[in-house]
């Protein structure tokens, strides 16, 4: 009080504390980048970096008069102080560009990452004059808002869309090729993709960036982008199980065309790294992480299989080496307690200080998830004890966890530390609930989240306390379509930049979906006769000021020789196709009446742009139960079908014919093509468990015949890449320059009703099986074929494997008591043992290795495998699948069922 007055003494207000103690109204002692109070409460600390948004007029004279250009200036008025102008930057984009400066730059390499962060300083003033990297910015900008913020999903989507034409545009000219900007942006698509989407599309945009890196000369690790690159190259192959796409050592040892005498500066970065010895030492371990990656993949591969104890011998040489530098590394790294945070000290940390130990931590916990991947390598079903380096390694991942306050973005290491814990864990309701909570951190904490790998977690927690048994994450992966960062092809020749432009899909449709639009995949097409209709505040179908419409073009056009010179080509486009997606939008009083963005996404329904040269197409098994339902669609959408078979029969189909084909007679496969010029093939392996040689010398057969595309029938539950019946044909299929399609069904709803449960429904009321209660999600051959149907005719080539799995999962017990209900008698599920289930198909006229392999695939059922579920169908084909009620409603007028 003023002296005798009764009056407060007036206080100045300041408004350059943290949006957390102002929101709150206390006095912010404005620390950063946490402050004072924020700390003690463990709060989330908030800083607003406002942006000074500066109009300049640039005066252009001509002779017929003068004409004026905008650009603004983004001054930072905290933290950090630069300027930087942007010629014609839409104000739009200020509040994204401002969270790209002020937030994601700190998150994209090292937590926190505040001063000299080469992002802000190098990064972003190259974004003045590169369109591409200037949309790869704003597009991950809007995607980490949209985490929390919905109506951030579209602006994310359209910067994304427009950041992949300027980036193909920037290729044609080969100095800007070799520049940092485009690289940088390549890099941003590659993290945006690890963000936002579930595709492998981020490892196109990563093998995109190696493809770049090695235009330019190859790596130098004292870039900062060949560093950014490498974690992602190696965090992305250990989690995919693949190699790095780059050979040898190359964050630690250089490229090959770096000067070995030479010793590039180093800047200190991230800032808090006193003497690099944080990213020295975590350099050191990506050595062990790619072998980890490597050994992985040879443990999965057929050649592993057949060499266990090569496995083994690497395995122990990595431990060796992997224990041993661990002894060695930094006193502050190794003998870090894990209780640092609370431990008592002379003085408080500073914020560097604690930054620093915080990264420790975070190499710990990888370092640790190292050890864990190795066991599961050599032990990936949990059959032996669990070793006491696991244990430790999870105890001190778990300790580690636990000492995080909340509201911390964790830091990668421990990203990857805290999966393989709960991979290791078993039936632990204790330690899965503290992985939950960390893996569910504040996503506005940090770029990077962990939203797949805690999927699949749950997956694998949910089967073990279901069936007591481990397993192997990296097949229930790939089983799942749960992938952390999926793995796809890899080819040494520059993929990225020799792809057609439809491979490289935008995620404009799958990010539209997120609102339930109710648009389709890239595997269906737009029907251009027709208004398309989206649900997010505008009608395709209509023109006026208030809505808005959607147009899709489509642009083609060949490369000259000039156009493409040889040696200064880093791998361009030979052919060059973009699709323009024109939105008229009103923006009311916000902007513009209309803008335009080209997207490598098509929005498409079933009926349009099918194969346009309506290409003629082979079907192999074409009596079978996909086949025969397959030519049906064909010869509705007027496709010219052959339909291959022993018997050379097919029904009475307009635009198709039967022919004579025996896959052990090559005779037949020249009389079956005659002069008929086929393009695409549908192929479904002979019924014999070494089905590879015929097929695979068909495949050959038929490229010289003139094919194009191949799409082949597998089987969902089958171990990487279908298992041994049919890993050589996938393989060999996705190893050639051809467009594919391999489709991976779960067991059929016409098993049911055909030879393998029919005779026994029929005349023992019993499904006779060794699945005990095991769920499958059965599916109708009906909607295979729907799936086979647009993989054969769309005109952009899937290129994937289809994963295709029924509405629901059921088990044969189910399905037992559904017959029961609709034939009006007891219909019972009798399980049997694996043995007796081989005994019961003697005298069949199976292939003995076929029935073996059959029964082992019951056991697997009852073991769990087969319970997933998935979209794929309703992606594909824009249908739901039929439940197994539906389709018994259909069946059970045929009286295949009825008493004798």
């Amino acid at each position: 009080m003023a002296p005798g007055m009764g009056i407060k003494t007036p206080v100045p207000r300041t408004r350059t504390g943290c949006l957390t103690c102002r929101k709150r109204k206390v006095k912010c002692d404005e620390a950063k980048p946490i402050c004072g109070r924020c700390e003690r409460l463990q709060r989330e600390c908030t800083w607003s970096d406002e942006l000074q948004v500066i109009p300049h007029k640039r005066q252009f004279g001509s002779a017929s008069g003068s004409s004026s250009e905008q650009s603004l200036q983004l001054n930072s008025l905290s933290g950090q102080n630069f300027v930087i102008e942007f010629p014609n930057l839409d104000r739009g984009t200020i509040p994204y560009m401002h969270h790209f400066i002020t937030f994601c730059c700190r998150f994209l390499a090292y937590s926190n990452d505040n001063e000299g962060n080469p992002f802000q300083e190098d990064l972003i003033p190259l974004a003045s004059s590169s369109p591409a990297l200037l949309h790869s910015m704003t597009a991950l900008a809007a995607g980490h808002l949209s985490r929390s913020q919905p109506q951030h999903v579209i602006t994310a989507a359209n910067h994304y869309s427009m950041a992949l034409r300027e980036l193909n545009s920037s290729l044609s000219d080969p100095a800007v090729a070799r520049a940092d900007s485009t690289l940088g942006a390549c890099l941003l698509l590659c993290v945006y993709e690890i963000c936002q989407s579930e595709s492998s599309l981020w490892l196109e945009h990563l093998q995109g960036a190696r493809d770049l890196i090695l235009f330019r000369g190859g790596p130098n690790t004292g870039d900062y982008l060949t560093r950014f690159f490498s974690l992602l190259d190696i965090s992305g192959s250990l989690s995919s199980g693949g190699g790095p796409l780059i050979q040898g050592n190359y964050w630690v040892d250089g490229g090959p065309n770096q000067n070995p005498n030479s010793d590039p500066p180093r800047r200190r970065w991230p800032y808090y790294d006193d003497g690099n010895v944080m990213t020295n030492q975590f350099h050191e371990l990506m050595v062990f992480m790619a072998q980890l990656a490597r050994l992985s993949a040879l443990s999965m591969s057929d050649l592993g299989a057949q060499q266990p104890q090569e496995i083994r011998i690497q395995a122990a040489q990595i431990r060796h080496d992997l224990l041993a530098w661990w002894q060695q590394c930094h006193p502050a790294l190794r003998d870090q307690s894990n209780d640092w945070r609370t431990q008592a000290r002379p003085r408080k940390l500073t914020v560097p200080e604690t930054l620093e130990e915080e990264a420790f931590s975070s190499t710990k916990s990888c370092k640790d998830g190292c050890v864990i991947y190795l066991n599961h390598i050599l032990d990936p079903l949990g059959q032996l004890p669990q070793e006491q380096e696991v244990i430790e390694a999870v105890t001190d991942i778990l300790e580690i966890a636990q000492e995080m306050p909340r509201g911390y973005g964790l830091e990668m290491g421990l990203y990857w530390g805290l999966f393989m814990a709960g991979i290791a864990i078993f039936n632990d309701p204790v330690a899965e609930e503290l992985i939950r909570t960390k893996l569910k951190a504040d996503g506005n904490s940090n770029i990077y989240h962990a939203d797949r790998a805690l999927a699949l977690l749950e997956v694998l927690w949910k089967r073990q306390h279901q069936y007591s048994r481990k397993f192997d994450w990296r097949q229930v992966q790939i089983q799942m379509g749960i992938h952390i960062m999926e793995q796809t092809r890899f080819s040494p020749h520059g993929t990225y930049f020799r792809r057609d432009t439809e491979q490289k899909k935008s995620s404009l449709t799958r990010s539209i979906r997120e609102l339930e639009v109710p648009c389709k995949t890239a595997c269906q097409r737009h029907r251009q006769d027709q208004p398309l209709d989206f649900d997010f505040g505008f009608n395709a179908a209509d023109n006026s000021t208030s809505k808005g419409d959607v147009t899709i073009l489509h642009e083609h056009e060949n490369l000259s020789a000039a156009e493409n010179p040889g040696t200064d080509d880093p791998g361009m486009l030979h052919k060059r196709e973009t699709f323009r997606i024109d939105f008229n939008v009103d923006h009311h009083k916000t902007g513009p009446a209309s803008f335009t963005q080209r997207t490598r996404q098509i929005f498409h329904n079933q009926s349009h742009m099918k194969m346009s040269s309506k290409d003629t197409i082979f079907l192999t098994g074409g009596t079978g139960k996909v086949s025969s339902r397959l030519a049906s669609l064909l010869s509705t959408a007027d496709n010219p079908t052959i339909v291959a078979s022993r018997s050379g029969t097919s029904l009475p189909l307009s635009h198709s014919h039967g022919v004579k084909f025996d896959w052990d007679n090559p005779e037949t496969w020249s009389s079956a093509f005659g002069n008929t010029s086929i393009t695409v093939a549908f192929l479904v392996a002979p019924p014999i468990n070494d089905c590879a040689p015929p097929v695979i010398k068909f495949i050959d057969f038929a490229i010289g015949k003139g094919v194009k595309r191949f799409v082949l029938l597998s089987a969902s539950m089958l171990p990487v890449e279908d298992g041994p019946m049919m890993s050589q044909i996938s393989k060999y299929i996705v190893g050639l320059d051809v467009e594919y399609a391999i489709l991976r069904p779960s067991w059929f709803m016409e098993n049911i009703s055909e030879l393998q449960h029919q005779p026994s429904i029929q005349n023992e009321d019993r499904i006779v099986t060794a699945t005990g209660e095991g769920k499958v999600p059965f599916i109708a051959a009906s909607d295979i074929a729907a799936v086979a149907f647009r993989a054969l005719t769309d005109e952009i080539p899937h290129n994937t494997d289809h994963v295709i799995l029924g509405p629901e999962l059921l088990s044969y017990t189910d399905v037992a008591t559904l017959l029961s209900q609709k034939l009006g008698r007891k219909i019972t599920h009798l399980s049997i043992t694996e043995e007796a289930l081989v005994t019961s198909f003697e005298n069949t006229g199976f292939d003995a290795d076929l029935v073996n392999a059959l029964a082992a695939m019951d056991t697997t059922i009852r073991n769990g495998a087969e319970e997933m579920l998935n979209d794929v169908v309703l992606k594909v084909t824009g249908k739901k699948p039929k439940t197994l009620e539906v389709w018994v409603d259909e069946v059970v007028g045929t009286g295949v069922w009825e008493k004798l």
